[in-house]
């Protein structure tokens, strides 16, 4: 399989149709987006997944078909919250998870960015009030959830995905902005995320809980573990989460290292993790089907595990590129979009899993968000492709 050949048909159009069909439903059918037990993580997610092929294959008019989407996205966060984003209230509405807003923020940022349109950046700047004003344990005498965010309200767990989304949110933020609440926010969130990565010890190889996370020169899992309690389940998703955060913390280090006691040099403590992730992803063999060399689901088919290989995709196309190591990546973030891309499904949509590994989605008996997670995970594979071997 070599990169060259990718070349997905209607992955775009496919998309684009399961995104119309679910977010014209009323918010009680389970399969709109503007439900909250699924859809509306995945409308954030899936906003995300449009940005990155709108910025990156500039079909004719994407400037204008990110503005459409994002407006269509917004009414579905106000018809799933109640809230307007762009004139939220004081204190956040707590219906949602938190993370959902953390997805939802770092794909309205990407819509800014490609717009300009200073409405998505409020929008984000909403998402990131409702995740620190509802989620964030600012001072909890507890060690191990001092700084962490926890995922929902009342009671909830503090989990990777939602403490690297915030992360992620705040570095993206103080990047744009300078507003030193955002540089406080990520350099707090981090000193959460050392301490696990350096005081967990839930694996004496590798310390640090619901990761993959190579240490003395050995790519090991301990994603038999999140960070507080026992999941006995992995998605690959976690590890792209945690990729993008810390290294979009990397892009504001010089800001946050004066901000950060531990560890002692910041810019080279992120990169060296980011790429110990990257390795690791790309050959463990809990994450990487057999020697095939593409991403199959271990143990987790339902609507939320259906996403995870394509969440891990973009993030690792995103550090290649920033990073500049193409070499080895180029050739496996290529077999995956080939591998996810090709020899669809019997419904048109891309198929659930990749390395044709014998594994069936779960769908809890939404059938529009079974074809949207796929699709979305293989434009995502597709997304990362066009990014490290551009075509044309």
């Amino acid at each position: 399989m070599t990169p060259a050949t990718v070349k997905p048909q209607d992955g775009y159009k496919n998309l684009l149709n399961v995104w119309n069909n679910s977010k014209n439903l009323p918010k009680d059918d389970g399969d709109s987006l503007a439900n909250l037990s699924y859809g509306f993580w995945h409308a954030g997610n899936t906003l995300d997944t449009f940005m990155d092929y709108y910025r990156r294959a500039q079909p004719p008019g994407y400037q204008k078909e990110a503005a459409s989407r994002t407006e269509e996205a917004i009414a579905v966060f106000k018809a799933a919250i109640g809230v307007d984003p762009i004139n939220p209230p004081a204190k956040p509405p707590l219906v949602a998870w938190w993370d959902d807003y953390g997805w939802w923020g770092v794909a309205l940022l990407k819509a800014y960015t490609l717009t300009n349109a200073s409405r998505y950046l409020q929008c984000a700047k909403t998402c990131w009030d409702f995740m620190d004003q509802g989620g964030r344990h600012h001072n909890d005498k507890d060690p191990n959830e001092k700084n962490g965010t926890w995922n929902h309200y009342p009671e909830g767990v503090q989990n990777l995905i939602t403490n690297s989304l915030f992360l992620n949110l705040s570095a993206q933020l103080y990047g744009l902005t300078h507003e030193q609440k955002y540089l406080n926010g990520a350099c707090d969130q981090f000193e959460w995320f050392y301490h696990w990565f350096t005081q967990g010890a839930l694996c004496p190889v590798a310390p640090g809980g619901n990761l993959v996370y190579p240490s003395c020169g050995k790519s090991v899992s301990v994603n038999d573990k999140s960070i507080r309690d026992y999941k006995g389940l992995y998605w690959t998703g976690d590890q792209g989460a945690v990729l993008g955060a810390l290294s979009e913390l990397l892009k504001i280090a010089g800001a946050a290292a004066p901000k950060i006691k531990n560890p002692a040099n910041l810019a080279k403590y992120l990169r060296d993790t980011c790429d110990s992730i990257a390795n690791a992803v790309s050959i463990n063999a809990e994450m990487v089907y057999l020697n095939t060399g593409v991403l199959y689901e271990q143990s987790w088919y339902d609507l939320n595990g259906a996403v995870g290989k394509g969440v891990l995709m973009r993030y690792l196309g995103a550090w290649v590129m920033d990073r500049g190591v193409l070499n080895f990546f180029q050739k496996f973030i290529g077999d995956n979009a080939l591998a996810a891309t090709t020899n669809p499904e019997s419904d048109g949509y891309f198929r659930f899993s990749w390395a044709n590994a014998g594994r069936t989605i779960t769908t809890d008996g939404y059938p529009v968000l079974k074809q949207l997670t796929r699709q979305c995970a293989g434009q995502d594979a597709f997304n990362a492709y066009l990014l490290v071997s551009p075509v044309g």
